[in-house]
């Protein structure tokens, strides 16, 4: 890497390096700034290994060949800039003490009213301290027991509970969240000796449940060595739940018989058998069509050419041999989360940008879902992000 400088690599890499290279978070009473840091940091050895590997490719005499290249820095926002997800990283509710999974859950997915929690968050630029409360609403097929919806400004979010075991068996993991519901099993990669050999879709996981299902009885396994053992030959399944507050963790089931995840923050093993792996393994691969590899993030990089009341352009031409071939974006920045970059980081016209976003980019070129935005320089076909 360049001037021996230890960079994450956050461009189109396979899912696997991201989700599968820390499986065993823990979860600490820390600021959400603060574990997001330790996570990525987590995340670099894996990352830097593969990173010659795994270069996003563009068409010859198109764009260049980009790589987007992070470091761990973190932004501590100030109070006014900041959800309130991430001015209430903890509450308290019924007695226990749940964090928050930084991820929006819709109406639809919320049972019963639960009460309401207490909550207490800091302002780190004046050390001032807030006080809280919040509605609690239960979520449709979860217990409360292990997640909660809470209700703040902007929706509800997901908050799970700290320091609660992991479920003993995995048919208290089906029960307790809802899994067979709240988890749907669809796009996949097959490796075959850590080697991915195709990216691959379902159309519907019910047989796959079903046989899961058949598997209650498999009790969690602590020996946290079988992890990366049951993924040398698998399916690994790239999964994202609203309900569960889980955005592209890992859904592993091993030739070998292990089923293996992360959506519980930590690594969760069990052995169903290597007769339900196979039956689960078998009707993926026959019931699949092929699929291209999915980024972890979608970004667009660019530079910044005007700034509106509500928008911002971000034209993309330093991207391309020929500037005829660049596109304009235009970016709203009504989300608190990217009007921050602008206002509070001082963002201006000139300054080359990557816009990270988590909706579709509409006909006319308009970037939706925009949540956040960093500085960048491009420089040898790559998209660096400085310290």
């Amino acid at each position: 890497m360049k001037n021996n400088r230890l960079l994450c690599l956050m461009g189109e890499i396979d899912d696997k390096y991201i989700e599968s290279a820390a499986p065993t978070v823990k979860k600490r009473k820390s600021p959400v700034w603060a574990k997001w840091g330790a996570l990525a940091a987590c995340l670099v050895a894996v990352i830097i290994s593969g990173a010659l590997l795994i270069q996003g490719q563009r068409p010859e005499g198109g764009e260049r060949s980009l790589q987007i290249i992070e470091n761990q820095t973190a932004v501590i926002w100030p109070w006014e800039y900041m959800t309130d997800y991430e001015r209430y990283i903890f509450v308290n509710f019924n007695g226990n003490e749940y964090s928050t999974r930084s991820r929006r859950i819709e109406e639809k997915l919320l049972g019963d009213n639960l009460g309401n929690c207490s909550a207490t968050g800091r302002d780190y630029y004046t050390d001032a301290e807030y006080k809280a409360t919040f509605e609690v609403r239960k979520i449709s097929g979860v217990s409360e027991e292990r997640l909660i919806a809470i209700g703040m400004e902007g929706g509800y979010y997901v908050y799970m509970r700290d320091n609660s075991p992991l479920p003993e068996s995995f048919g208290k993991a089906l029960e307790e969240y809802g899994l067979a519901k709240n988890l749907p099993l669809c796009r996949f990669t097959r490796y075959e000796k850590n080697v991915a050999e195709g990216y691959l879709a379902l159309s519907e996981d019910d047989y796959i449940w079903q046989v899961l299902v058949r598997c209650s009885d498999a009790e969690l396994l602590t020996d946290e060595s079988l992890w990366q053992e049951s993924q040398k030959d698998c399916l690994t399944f790239s999964v994202t739940s609203e309900a569960l507050g889980v955005y592209k963790r890992i859904f592993c089931i091993g030739k070998n018989g292990y089923l293996t995840t992360n959506i519980f923050d930590e690594a969760y093993i069990c052995y169903i058998g290597k007769d339900a792996a196979g039956k689960i393994i078998n009707y993926a691969e026959n019931n699949s069509k092929k699929a291209e590899l999915e980024p972890y993030e979608n970004k667009v990089c660019g530079t910044i050419t005007e700034i509106g009341k509500d928008y911002i352009l971000v034209d993309d031409s330093v991207l391309h041999n020929d500037k005829k071939d660049g596109t304009v974006y235009k970016i709203s920045t009504s989300d608190i989360r990217i009007r921050r970059c602008v206002e509070w980081l001082h963002y201006a016209v000139g300054d080359t940008v990557v816009v990270k976003y988590d909706g579709e980019i509409s006909d006319n070129n308009t970037v939706n879902g925009a949540y956040t935005m960093v500085k960048c320089k491009i420089y040898e076909g790559d998209a660096l992000i400085p310290e």
